[in-house]
């Protein structure tokens, strides 16, 4: 499960690059198919700027035309945001000659990236005047290219702050004013129209995208990426008939694209359509694209332009996500401890059984309620600021203790790790977490309080009559000991005593038995001996 859970963000990451990526080929695509055929220039283009501007999320997307001469600039076409003021009137008729500064760096073939207005240099004074009258933050403009010549220019104004513009921005003005100043030269002159269909046809070539143009149910158009997805070389597709067309599309989606082909050649489908089929490529492979359909007029007759994404990965990544998903829903499903997943407004959007089993509540009396249904009001709070500042730190998890209040009246301690949840875009969209009840851990815990603060009782009372005992043996120690030091000195005492009469005794002995005193006979001698022998055991004891 850890695995998985690692995964997961990094798919979501990939998946979202992608995405978006898809997003802007698919911008480009939608922006040029609108150009091909008959059509209202002025409403192309401001749907496309509109289209633009939404894409990058700028305040105003404007377009600016000079004179045939070259004198004046006039602000044509212009698309603002929401609460974004309208300055299309304010630039009717302004002098090149008072910005020189702009027409230097387009002559050099330079976009202007202007990330911070306050930045501009003191030559760019006319215009940085301008623009900060006007509250615009940031600009990025690159000039419009008219039959050859700079026509005009096209950027977009951010009125809300000073910001880096990316290189996708960049790379959108320029291909859109390659496209617009395609359409402005078909505008400006009919005699251009032969030139502007090659300028699409690179565009398309460039494309990483598909495209193909059916007409009366033959295929008039495709581009080299349709060759490079199916395989077949652009010949073998234009010699197909309509059966051999639809032959490629699986049989399971085959019946969802005749019914919209037809439909769409009717004019029965007003909108545009973008539906996902699978096809086979010459080798029997099997590839997922993602298919866009639109009328447009080709060489002013109707034609369907379509145009196919390769989503194959895209696919595999989600069919490996659902599975993934799945899997991990399975184990959630499966295990002890209670899980769940909230919105930002702590409503219920998924848990599993352990957590029902656990609170006692049904599926139906949680999903889609707030958890705080089961809280008294301070815990509510509590809950509500760890909530909080995981926000606001955007990562990492929280570790919170609490009581509920479970449907049979009775209250629980649970122990919650809290997680961010976030889409594949990384936006948090709420919390998930796992639950566990710790009821029997808060019983022992308070068990083992009970347990020491008896045992500190215990210890206190038996270290008291410890106290007592040792100071009894210390008093018994010491009357031992002056016991001990009064047989030593009794023992010396009498031993010293007795030394002295015994060495008397001894020594007169001796004199007896060397019969210095005179002769003694057998009796004599025999007792003197004894008393001897006595005196000098005597001595040694």
């Amino acid at each position: 499960m850890e695995s998985n859970l690692k995964d997961k963000p990094t798919t979501m990451i990939k998946d979202s690059i992608l995405t978006k990526k898809l997003k802007f080929e698919k911008l480009i695509s939608v922006i040029s198919s609108q150009f091909v055929g008959n059509y209202d220039l002025d409403i192309v283009i401001n749907e496309s700027l509109a289209k633009m501007g939404e894409f990058t999320n700028a305040s105003r997307v404007f377009i600016f035309i000079f004179d045939t001469e070259k004198e004046y600039m006039k602000n044509t076409h212009e698309w603002c945001n929401k609460n974004i003021d309208s300055h299309i009137n304010d630039y009717t008729h302004l002098s090149l000659q008072d910005f020189p500064w702009v027409i230097n760096q387009f002559s050099k073939a330079k976009p202007i990236i202007i990330n911070d207005i306050s930045d501009l240099p003191s030559e760019a004074k006319k215009i940085k005047n301008l623009l900060m009258n006007q509250g615009v933050k940031s600009n990025l403009t690159i000039p419009l290219h008219i039959h050859g010549d700079i026509g005009g220019f096209i950027g977009f104004d951010d009125d809300l702050k000073p910001r880096n513009w990316l290189d996708e921005d960049l790379n959108l003005l320029q291909i859109s004013s390659r496209i617009i100043g395609n359409a402005l030269e078909r505008k400006f002159s009919e005699e251009k129209l032969k030139e502007s269909e090659e300028n699409f046809r690179e565009i398309t070539e460039q494309s990483f995208m598909g495209i193909c143009i059916i007409q009366d149910s033959i295929i008039k158009y495709v581009n080299n990426t349709i060759t490079l997805i199916l395989g077949y070389s652009e010949k073998e597709i234009k010699e197909w008939s309509m059966k051999e067309f639809l032959n490629v599309i699986h049989p399971e989606d085959r019946a969802l694209a005749i019914k919209r082909l037809s439909h769409r050649q009717k004019r029965l489908i007003d909108e545009k359509l973008d539906t996902v089929y699978r096809i086979f490529t010459k080798n029997g492979e099997i590839k997922w694209m993602d298919i866009y359909s639109k009328i447009i007029q080709y060489q002013g007759k109707d034609a369907i332009l379509a145009t196919l994404i390769d989503v194959t990965e895209r696919k595999k990544a989600e069919q490996k996500l659902k599975e993934s998903e799945e899997k991990y829903r399975s184990i959630l499903e499966n295990i002890n401890e209670g899980y769940f997943e909230v919105d930002l407004e702590g409503n219920f959007i998924f848990f599993n059984d352990a957590l029902c089993k656990s609170s006692g509540y049904s599926r139906e009396e949680l999903l889609n309620k707030s958890y705080s249904r089961v809280f008294d009001e301070e815990t509510k709070e509590r809950v509500f600021r760890v909530y909080n500042d995981l926000y606001k730190k955007g990562e990492g998890f929280a570790l919170i203790e609490y009581q509920i209040l479970k449907k049979n009246g009775m209250r629980t301690y649970y122990e919650s790790s809290v997680y961010l949840r976030s889409d594949p875009n990384g936006e948090i969209i709420g919390f998930k977490g796992f639950v566990r009840d710790i009821s029997e851990r808060k019983k022992a815990e308070a068990l083992r309080k009970k347990f020491s603060q008896e045992l500190e009782k215990e210890v206190e009372l038996r270290t008291k009559e410890l106290k007592v005992a040792l100071d009894h043996q210390k008093l018994y120690l010491d009357q031992i000991l002056k016991a001990s030091n009064f047989k030593t000195e009794f023992l010396a005492t009498m031993s010293h005593e007795l030394r002295t009469p015994l060495n008397a005794i001894i020594g007169f002995t001796d004199l007896l038995l060397e019969e210095v005193y005179g002769q003694l006979n057998l009796g004599q001698l025999e007792f003197i001996k004894d008393i001897e022998e006595s005196s000098k055991h005597l001595l040694d004891m």
